[in-house]
């Protein structure tokens, strides 16, 4: 849940990324720097080696400390452009203050808006509508394990997961993300490649985790299993699967804000 009495005066920033002689920066709602839209060229960008493109996109996100924002990136394919491979991407510039008043992330997904004609709206700032999330989320334990694993075990080689489709893992990466605490959440970072190759693995230690879209074949390993995890990862799936706050995540939000080093100290 959204807190209306504290965050009234929070706006969300947005932009549109598309197609136009290039793929370029179409609208936004404030003044941006010229370093954040150079930041955002490339990730708003179809995901390197992503072929076939689902309607529904995908979702990433990084923070841009520079701004105190987080940006919450959807990215659509545009096949109503002549030119192969053009995308829509919309971003959304969260403001750091929110993250400790949003009960589930997933609730963001509710402002993103794919294009369809004009795009002044664009340049218009959103107002956070208060509400929680209504839907049932299916979600599953043993994806949101492959996540702990990856993004907190200090044993764990890379962090990289494979994905059979793009939209197969999103409603666990909102459970997961929901789970940390405010200052985690706004220092998460996640995206999607298509292809591991040198130029990927550039960008793994610009992120938290790398979903790795394998058209339908997982590569052993990572299989979404619980055999073999460690019972901390088991017990903290488990949890993060709950609807609403438990105990655990409460303790965790009431002390996590005294931690310095974040996710590193766990």
């Amino acid at each position: 849940m959204i807190n209306s009495a504290e965050n009234k005066e929070l706006l969300i920033d947005q932009c549109i990324f598309g197609y136009s002689d290039g793929h370029r920066l179409l609208s936004c709602s404030f003044n941006i720097p010229e370093k954040i839209i150079s930041l955002l060229l490339p990730i708003s960008d179809m995901a390197p080696g992503i072929m076939n493109l689902d309607n529904d996109g995908y979702i990433s996100g990084l923070p841009i400390p520079t701004i105190k924002k987080y940006a919450l990136i959807r990215t659509w394919p545009a096949y109503e452009m002549k030119r192969p491979g053009c995308v829509w991407s919309h971003v959304l510039f969260i403001p750091f203050e929110l993250f400790s008043s949003i009960n589930n992330l997933a609730t963001l997904n509710k402002y993103f808006n794919k294009p369809a004609g004009n795009l002044s709206k664009y340049s218009e700032k959103i107002t956070p509508f208060y509400h929680d999330i209504q839907d049932n989320y299916k979600i599953s334990q043993g994806k949101v394990s492959d996540i702990i694993e990856c993004v907190y075990d200090k044993n764990t080689r890379n962090n990289i997961i494979d994905t059979p489709t793009l939209a197969n893992i999103e409603n666990e990466i909102f459970a997961f993300w929901s789970h940390q605490w405010p200052k985690l959440r706004r220092s998460f970072s996640f995206t999607f490649t298509g292809v591991v190759d040198r130029q990927t693995l550039k960008i793994t230690d610009k992120n938290d985790i790398i979903f790795h879209l394998t058209e339908g074949q997982l590569n052993e390993g990572k299989l979404n299993s619980q055999k073999n995890k460690s019972k901390w990862i088991s017990t903290l799936s488990q949890d993060m699967m709950k609807e609403q706050p438990s105990e655990l995540r409460n303790y965790l939000w009431n002390y996590g804000k005294y931690i310095n080093g974040g996710r590193r100290k766990l």
